[in-house]
């Protein structure tokens, strides 16, 4: 979402303040500049979290554009994703491995015709 929005604001910005139309090598060194200056943004606005992947983009030589340096944010944001699914997994695990009974007792009163003890089991 970050990126999208920060590249809505850049697509607006040459709207409204285009780049000069050069002949000569100029247009290639203005767009490095340009590139360099988004992918600066875009890595000076990414959460804290986002430290280690900014420095490994930093130390690229050449240092890529923004939308080389975006799938690489996109897949540690991923990693992170997957990581902390199966961490939530895990602790749903370690709960009912704590209380093993909690599942079938729950069970055997709904049986028996006493309800729920106030509490839910997956």
């Amino acid at each position: 979402m970050y990126y999208t929005k920060l590249k809505k604001l850049w697509d607006e910005l040459v709207e409204v303040e285009p780049l000069p139309h050069c002949t000569s090598g100029s247009a290639r060194v203005m767009a490095e500049i340009t590139n360099w200056n988004k992918l600066m943004q875009f890595l000076m606005g990414l959460h804290d979290g986002y430290d280690q992947v900014q420095n490994q983009i930093l130390l690229l030589d050449p240092l890529p554009t923004v939308n080389k340096a975006h799938p690489m944010i996109l897949r540690v944001e991923s990693q992170r994703q997957v990581v902390s699914s199966f961490v939530e997994d895990r602790d749903v695990s370690a709960v009912l491995a704590k209380n093993p009974n909690s599942h079938t007792s729950s069970r055997q009163d709904q049986k028996k015709g006493k309800g729920f003890k106030g509490h839910c089991v997956l």
